[in-house]
């Protein structure tokens, strides 16, 4: 992933980042930013048509906590749609499993 991401969603990607992490709307988003430019290949867990478009979904472990990652890329870059504890055990196309980790405080 090395598109510019041009847009994050905030009812599930900004809102569920800051709650989890105790943090501002503004440092949600830098997080969520920096989240998408670490996903590889090796992250991806599937594509989802939703509308007529297509979103790819992303199970990612950063600073010890699972995200479910589904962005969508436009003409513009990237939508980051959402960004939030994963809801169900992913797997990567590596065979990697994402799970839902809490942030230990």
């Amino acid at each position: 992933m090395r598109s510019e991401t041009s847009a994050v969603r905030p009812s599930r990607a900004l809102d569920p980042t800051a709650r989890r992490l105790g943090v501002s709307l503004v440092a949600a988003e830098e997080y969520v930013r920096g989240t998408v430019q670490l996903l590889r290949d090796v992250d991806f867990v599937e594509s989802v048509a939703l509308v007529d478009e297509w979103f790819d979904v992303y199970g990612y472990d950063r600073d010890g906590i699972g995200w479910y990652v589904k962005l969508n890329e436009g003409d513009d870059g990237l939508v980051v749609i959402s960004h939030h504890p994963p809801e169900r055990p992913l797997t990567t196309i590596t065979g990697r499993v994402i799970r839902l980790l809490e942030p230990t405080k």
